[in-house]
């Protein structure tokens, strides 16, 4: 009698099947891409991206901040160091921060769309288009990328897998798209000239999927949305500064209370770095 396998996950059968009709590289595999995302791929609209191209700027993806196992230590973890600054002094994320990003937006899209109005709920993850960029790192290890609005696409979980393969066609075709979506708006002028030199480490994608722009899904940003993401940057740069120039700090409101005790504690030069980073993208 053989034995018994193991027990099969649904997902995992769902996610092996969408991999399978994607690799095929014929007709039938560039529609379904093309149907993927215009039917379900949600983006920041490009006027937020002109006004705040870099939404948190002073953030790193780090997944060693929160809690693992220690390998040669059965039973224990490490402590838990989200939100906590890295030695360069950017804040320490395991992809939350992120995922906070989409708040309670409603999504905008075609009449018609199954998610057209909704608010996006479980099933839904936040993506990184690019991975591998022409750095040494990872790109959500940089801050300049992390959470750069043109690197940022909310996709089902299933589908979202798939744009994790490295030069996988769902990863390349929301290169190619980002690129045709954001590439030509402007930002203020002051700033553009560091976005232009974030936009030269982002390869374009090697896809010849066809999207129909006027197809695609946008969070619908409010006018109390920008304001808020406006101050909290403003507010953590009056941080770094009263820390590089000796002043009082202002009240820690919304920044995280490991960042708010942990940076003071790296110095004034590495706050002031932190500070000036945060103003090559962001115009006060």
């Amino acid at each position: 009698m053989p034995a018994r396998r193991p027990g099969i996950n649904g997902n995992d059968l769902l996610y092996r099947l969408f991999q399978d009709l994607l690799n095929r590289d014929d007709d039938s595999s560039k529609e379904l891409i093309r149907l993927i995302i215009e039917s379900y791929a949600v983006w920041f609209p490009p006027s937020l991206y002109s006004r705040l191209p870099v939404l948190l700027p002073w953030v790193v993806r780090d997944a060693k901040c929160r809690p693992h196992a220690i390998a040669d230590s059965p039973g224990q973890k490490t402590p838990d160091e989200w939100g906590s600054p890295s030695a360069s002094g950017f804040q320490r994320d395991d992809n939350s921060l992120i995922k906070g990003l989409k708040s309670t937006l409603a999504v905008k899209g075609p009449a018609g769309s199954l998610i057209d109005g909704a608010t996006l709920a479980n099933g839904f993850v936040a993506c990184h288009v690019w991975r591998e960029v022409r750095l040494e790192d990872l790109a959500s290890r940089d801050p300049r990328l992390n959470s750069f609005v043109p690197n940022l696409v909310w996709l089902p979980s299933q589908i979202a897998k798939l744009s994790d393969l490295e030069g996988g066609p769902v990863q390349e075709a929301l290169k190619k798209v980002s690129k045709e979506i954001y590439e030509s708006t402007r930002v203020d002028p002051s700033v553009q000239s560091a976005i232009d030199q974030i936009w030269d480490l982002l390869p374009s994608g090697k896809s010849n999927v066809e999207v129909d722009l006027g197809n695609l899904h946008w969070f619908d940003t409010t006018k109390n949305y920008i304001e808020y993401r406006l101050s909290a940057i403003d507010r953590t740069i009056e941080f770094c500064d009263a820390i590089a120039q000796g002043l009082p700090f202002p009240t820690k409101g919304r920044i995280s209370t490991r960042y708010y005790s942990g940076l003071p504690q790296l110095g004034p030069e590495v706050a002031s770095n932190v500070a000036s980073h945060i103003r090559l993208t962001h115009k006060p």
